[in-house]
């Protein structure tokens, strides 16, 4: 980790906490800060030690069925004007996860209060290449109703991807109200296939209380890829950037993914421009909804 004192970190979040009235304003709070800071400290030390190799990446894209050569080959990465192999972002939001998890149960544990993941949003700037180490920053503050821990991931001092996590009460209800999807997937989450993702991200089996919700919403990318095989003859594009609601969790079988044209295409330095609305769900009762944004070296027809 670099530049942000771990007590510091963990002060805020009970300051947090303490304005969400999750924690009595006027309690004493010295041991739990202390143990928070303990906690922050030892995950971000531990993912600083993380070197993401190219077999954990094909474990992470047999399990979410992403297709893209771009993290596996390195002709033609190289040919898509990348230097090697690279990192799938998707893989780094599950890291990231894991982490905010994983601060929950402690936050549970340190204060006896429970509440979820509300919403994540994804940026992805520069790649990370296979084999290289990464540091992980964190900040936290407070917006509205939800305590939001804000990562940034880089190597050598340089950004290469953010995302952040708003935490709180449970979103309730169908929120989706989209129509006449312009693709649609359908994918299964066997136990196999989990304790696959799992591993790819140096999770313990049963050490995640819940199916990752980035596990579920991959398949908006992995979809994508299929789509863009179909008309172009090879999976194509990258994630630039999501945003995600995560309204309930997800159960083993089958995950419904609807996707849905935002707007149309961009022409843009690195090709052209997407937006769509995505929705994941199980029968019929939404898990995932939000956007992402991806970019393609070439127009999608019919897209």
């Amino acid at each position: 980790m670099f530049g942000r004192d771990r007590k510091e970190l963990a002060e805020r979040i009970v300051q947090c906490l303490k304005e969400m009235s999750l924690v009595e304003a006027e309690k004493e709070v010295k041991d739990e800060i202390y143990e928070m800071g303990k906690r922050v400290d030892s995950l971000l030390t531990q993912e600083g030690k993380v070197k993401y190799d190219l077999e954990a990446t094909q474990t992470f894209c047999c399990a979410v069925g992403d297709n893209n050569p771009i993290h596996r080959s390195k002709t033609y990465a190289k040919r898509m004007g990348f230097d090697d192999t690279i990192v799938p972002g998707t893989l780094l939001a599950g890291r990231a996860e894991n982490l905010v998890t994983r601060l929950v149960l402690a936050v549970k544990e340190v204060f006896g209060q429970e509440f979820v993941i509300k919403k994540q949003g994804t940026g992805f700037k520069n790649p990370v290449y296979h084999d290289t180490y990464v540091d992980w920053d964190l900040e936290v503050e407070k917006k509205d109703d939800s305590l939001v821990l804000s990562f940034e991931c880089a190597t050598k001092g340089e950004v290469k991807f953010t995302v952040d996590f708003s935490l709180g009460r449970a979103l309730e209800g169908k929120s989706s109200d989209l129509h006449g999807p312009i693709m649609a997937g359908r994918y299964c989450i066997t136990k196999e296939q989990l304790d696959a993702y799992c591993a790819s991200l140096g999770i313990e089996i049963g050490e995640h209380p819940y199916i990752p919700m980035n596990y579920v919403s991959s398949f908006v990318t992995s979809l994508l890829l299929e789509q863009s095989k179909a008309v172009d003859g090879m999976p194509t594009g990258l994630n630039l950037g999501t945003q995600y609601q995560f309204h309930r969790t997800a159960g083993l079988g089958d995950v419904h993914v609807d996707i849905f044209k935002k707007r149309d295409p961009r022409s843009g330095p690195l090709g052209y421009l997407y937006r769509f609305d995505a929705v994941c769900s199980q029968k019929h009762r939404d898990i995932v909804v939000g956007t992402i944004d991806v970019v393609a070296p070439k127009l999608l027809e019919n897209i």
